[in-house]
C-alpha cells in the first residue's frame, strides 16, 4: 500500500528529460500530476486526461475536465506535500515556469519529475509525440495534433507583414516587464511579422522597462496578453497615445501546444494595428 492506495506493479523505463537527468518512468502512468496549464492541455488532448489527478491552480483547460482535479499551488509555489499525498506516477514540469528546488525534493521524495524545455516553435510542434511518448497518448492524436501546430506556423508566417511591425508586448505592468529573445513568447512574437521592443537579453530573459523607454523605441503597435498579467481594454486605451494597441489571447503567445495552431490570428492583429 502507498498513502492507503494499492500499490500495482508497473513496467518502468529511463528516459532522459530536458535537464539531461534520466528520469524513472512506468510505460503507462496510471496517476500524473501537471504543474503547467498548457502541458495539463496538452495531456487531454492526446487522450490521457483521465490520468490525470493533479494540477497547479492555473491550469484553466479544458474546463469541464478539471473539476474533479485536486489543485497543488501554483507553478512556483507548488505544495508538494499535495503532490505527494496524491501518490503520482509522474510530475510533468518545464524549465521555464517551474522551481529546479521543488524538482529535486520530489525526486528525493522517490517521484518521478519530467521536465521538458520549450523555446522555439519547432520545440512545440515537437511537445506532443514528446509528452505523448512519456504517457503513451494515443499516437494518432499526437500526429494530428503535430500536424494542425506546424500548419498554423505556417499560417502565422504566410500572414505576417512584411517588414515586421515593431511592437511592444509585455508580459507584466507594476513594473512594465518584456520578453528577451530567449524565450518562448519572443518566438511567437517574430513568427506572426513582429520586431519586439526593448526585448534586453538572453542573459535577462524577462526585463523589467519604463514607458519611457517604450516611447523612445517608437513602436508601431502594441499587444496586451490577457495572461499572465489581466491586461484589459482599459490598459490598451491607456497605452494608445504611444501606438495602436490591443488585448489579445495570451495562450496564443505563451501556452505551447495545442494553442500553438492558432497563432496566426496574431499576425492579423498586427497587420490591423499597423494599418498593413
Amino acid at each position: 500500500m502507498r498513502d492507503g492506495r494499492l500499490s500495482v506493479h508497473l513496467t518502468m523505463r529511463l528516459i532522459e528529460d530536458a535537464l539531461d537527468r534520466p528520469v524513472e518512468v512506468a510505460e503507462r502512468p496510471a496517476r500524473i500530476v501537471s504543474l503547467v496549464p498548457s502541458v495539463t492541455e496538452l495531456l487531454f488532448d492526446l487522450g490521457a486526461g483521465e490520468r490525470v489527478v493533479g494540477v497547479s491552480r492555473y491550469c484553466s483547460e479544458p474546463r469541464d475536465g478539471l473539476a474533479r482535479l485536486k489543485r497543488v499551488g501554483g507553478q512556483k509555489d507548488p505544495d508538494l506535500d499535495e503532490v505527494l499525498a496524491l501518490a503520482p506516477d509522474l510530475v510533468l514540469a518545464v524549465k521555464e515556469e517551474n522551481l529546479a528546488r521543488d524538482v529535486e525534493r520530489l525526486e528525493r521524495a522517490g517521484v518521478a519529475v519530467y521536465v521538458a524545455d520549450v523555446r522555439t516553435l519547432e520545440d512545440a510542434a515537437a511537445l506532443p509525440g514528446e509528452i505523448g511518448d512519456l504517457v503513451d497518448g494515443e499516437p494518432r492524436l499526437a500526429d494530428q495534433l503535430r500536424a494542425r501546430i506546424l500548419r498554423g506556423i505556417d499560417d502565422a508566417r504566410r500572414l505576417a507583414p512584411s517588414p515586421p511591425v515593431r511592437t511592444f508586448a509585455p508580459v507584466w505592468r507594476d513594473p512594465w516587464i518584456a520578453p528577451s529573445s530567449d524565450t518562448f513568447m519572443y518566438e511567437v512574437l517574430t513568427a506572426v511579422g513582429a520586431a519586439p521592443v526593448l526585448a534586453g537579453r538572453p542573459d535577462r530573459r524577462y526585463p523589467k522597462v519604463t514607458l519611457d523607454e517604450v516611447r523612445a523605441a517608437r513602436p508601431e503597435a502594441i499587444l496586451l496578453p490577457d495572461e499572465p498579467y489581466p491586461f484589459t481594454p482599459a490598459d490598451a486605451a491607456e497605452l494608445s497615445p504611444l501606438a495602436p494597441a490591443a488585448v489579445v489571447d495570451g495562450k496564443l503567445l505563451q501556452w505551447y501546444g495545442s494553442r500553438t495552431a492558432a497563432i496566426a490570428t496574431l499576425a492579423e492583429t498586427l497587420r490591423r494595428l499597423a494599418g498593413r
